[in-house]
């Protein structure tokens, strides 16, 4: 429909002071105003789905971790804080360094075979079990399922992990 324009009307005057006539200056500013609603409606629209997303992961009754490029931990959903111990409000890297893992054996897990890392190598896991010790000391066996998060160029900028306690499980596959 209309247009928008920045415009300034200048007087110019004789040495007497009386008007000789006016500069109009225009700027048509049409597109900028119509770009700017377009990201106004595109930042609304990410906003939303953002939410809708934060809702989705908080509400999953699986644990999901996303570890960046670097190997360190940058988010932990609700459900997988409470698998884990993590406290509201305690630093994922405290939480990291105490948190103890073991294979089902019980011997230690090396840091390269964590699902985080092997997928921050490129390999795709799916449902691989072990042991942890959480930051309470309580030992809990999780599955495991992880995979590299690529960039638009392709490129691996961190890993998903999605995780459950099947500790109850495994103690009854035991008992059989």
């Amino acid at each position: 429909g209309g247009s928008y324009w920045n415009w300034s009307l200048i007087p110019v005057k004789r040495t007497d002071g009386t008007t000789l006539g006016f500069v109009l200056s225009m700027l048509d500013l049409t597109e900028d105003v119509h770009i700017c609603r377009s990201m106004r409606e595109l930042q609304e629209q990410a906003n939303r789905q953002a939410a809708e997303l934060d809702a989705f992961v908080s509400s999953t009754i699986d644990g999901m971790a996303l570890v960046g490029s670097d190997g360190k931990t940058v988010f932990v959903n609700d459900a997988g804080r409470q698998f884990l111990g993590i406290p509201v409000g305690e630093s994922l890297m405290d939480w990291e360094r105490r948190v103890q893992r073991y294979t089902l054996d019980g011997m230690p897990l090396p840091s390269d075979d964590f699902p985080a890392n092997r997928a921050l190598r490129g390999e795709t896991v799916r449902q691989e079990r072990y042991k942890v010790i959480t930051a309470q000391g309580d030992e809990v066996v999780f599955s495991a399922s992880a995979s590299p998060v690529r960039d638009a160029e392709d490129q691996i900028v961190g890993a998903a992990v999605v995780f459950r306690d099947i500790s109850e499980r495994v103690r009854l596959e035991r008992d059989r």
